[in-house]
């Protein structure tokens, strides 16, 4: 495979000028590096990072994890969802539609919480599990087919996000359309923070159209 061949599997351009905003999570299962595309989401990327600076993330859980098996919804959806600790330090991000950003819900992308027909908030955020279409906008999973915000994508640690998706779940929730989603042991994240920018990889691209 060529250089320029990986670049574009990874769903990453090279961009030697250029040190992209990045981000560790790190919890009991391991690490996962997420690389922000503050280009194309200029807005939540940085209304992430600005949680990530001021802690808003620190003591926040991975606590959901959904795929066709127990998703009570339509499309179904795989992926892996956090919520921080401390809801009051969250802040509402106008939601801007991949068919906007050109950005898609892939393997390993990272998106915000969004109520249906609303805007985006921090209290949250998912990680894909594999390609995830109905995440987009037009992909038919929220009423008003306007989708969610993808800013960024995981470049380190998918086997980290693989083996929280297949964490155990339990059949009780606090909401029937979450059973079967909650994990039985949520998993803390203990630290989430920003780490140096690689030179060589610059913006994320996924599947700009």
């Amino acid at each position: 495979m060529t250089s320029s061949a990986a670049q574009k599997s990874t769903g990453i351009e090279s961009d030697a000028s250029k040190c992209p905003e990045q981000v560790l999570i790190a919890n009991d299962v391991g690490n996962i590096l997420i690389v922000l595309d503050v280009d194309h989401a200029p807005k939540s990327a940085m209304s992430f990072l600005e949680q990530v600076d001021r802690g808003g993330y620190e003591g926040a859980t991975f606590w959901r994890s959904l795929s066709p098996q127990n998703d009570n919804s339509s499309p179904a959806i795989s992926v892996i969802q956090a919520t921080m600790e401390n809801l009051e330090l969250a802040t509402m991000v106008p939601h801007v539609a991949t068919s906007e950003t050109g950005l898609r819900h892939i393997d390993g992308t990272i998106s915000l919480a969004r109520g249906d027909g609303g805007n985006c908030t921090t209290t949250g955020f998912f990680i894909c599990v594999d390609t995830q279409p109905a995440l987009d906008a037009g992909g038919g999973r929220t009423n008003d087919n306007a989708g969610f915000t993808a800013f960024g994508r995981v470049i380190e640690g998918m086997q980290t996000v693989l083996a929280i998706h297949r964490s155990r779940t339990q059949s009780d929730a606090f909401h029937i359309y979450l059973e079967g989603q909650l994990l039985s042991e949520p998993l803390r994240i203990h630290q989430i923070s920003r780490t140096q920018g690689i030179p060589e990889v610059g913006r994320l691209i996924g599947d700009v159209k």
